[in-house]
């Protein structure tokens, strides 16, 4: 793929921790308060159903809403002049996918899920066709300097994944989730490890609100949205729905890298 690069970026990416969102009107209000030029990150099932509400829908109108929902983004990242990061589901009459937008006023970019849950009760892998065959380094873009990766926040367990983000010398992991099951203290050890061992950002973004699902019990997304650097956690969301806006510092992230060198060792050999 031809590299990515974002003509103009402001330094600040700004992290929507929201619940489910019925009219897209509702976020303008959030972009309206955003620098032009951000990049603007949105969690898991936050413009769809959750996977378990649409077992029985047709593949074909989830297609037909998908388009929809990107052409509408495509107008708002041209109106505010912002890059929107966000979790879509899409597909075709056939088929249907997990993908994460990039939306850029230009163009529209998207990685597929590569790595999906399939346990008994969140199982993920048998509803999407996504191509699970191969793993391959995740979309990556350039903007003023840092280099971004698109991964999904259950992908972030898979060290396959996370040394191929290492290797691509990544300064920045966007990382759209959908975590629950009062999970907070587990997700920010990972999180932490990650950004430590990869000298890079990550940016949690994850939903607030809850879903019943089909054996009737209710899942509450408990939100957290956070950014870490170098295994600390620099800021964190509550439980509500919010948004938190970082300016990425090149400075400190020169010397998180320069102080261990993991990224060097691994690049070198």
């Amino acid at each position: 793929m031809k590299k990515i690069v974002l003509e103009s970026f402001s330094n600040t990416v700004a992290l929507l921790q929201l619940s489910q969102v019925g009219d897209m009107k509702r976020l303008k209000v959030y972009f309206s308060q955003i620098p032009a030029y951000s990049i603007v990150v949105i969690g898991e099932y936050v413009l769809d159903l959750f996977f378990s509400e649409i077992n029985n829908a047709a593949k074909g109108v989830i297609t037909n809403d998908s388009n929809k929902k990107i052409a509408l983004l495509s107008d708002i990242s041209k109106e505010f002049s912002i890059y929107i990061v966000a979790p879509i589901i899409t597909g075709n009459k056939d088929k249907i996918y997990k993908k994460i937008a990039l939306i850029t006023p230009n163009k529209n970019y998207f990685y597929a899920q590569q790595c999906l849950i399939n346990f008994s009760h969140w199982d993920e892998a048998s509803f999407y066709d996504n191509s699970t065959s191969s793993l391959k380094t995740p979309l990556v873009f350039e903007a003023n300097g840092f280099k971004f990766a698109l991964l999904f926040g259950y992908e972030l367990h898979f060290d396959e994944l996370t040394l191929k983000l290492k290797n691509a010398d990544i300064d920045a992991i966007l990382l759209p989730s959908a975590n629950t099951f009062g999970s907070e203290s587990r997700w920010k050890e990972l999180i932490k490890v990650r950004s430590f061992l990869n000298s890079c950002y990550i940016f949690r973004v994850n939903k607030v609100g809850s879903v019943k699902y089909s054996d009737g019990h209710i899942w509450e997304f408990y939100g957290n949205t956070l950014a870490a650097l170098g295994g600390e956690i620099i800021n964190e969301l509550g439980d509500k729905e919010g948004m938190l806006c970082i300016d990425l510092d090149s400075k400190t992230l020169r010397e998180v890298k320069n102080e261990w060198s993991f990224k060097k060792e691994s690049l070198t050999k």
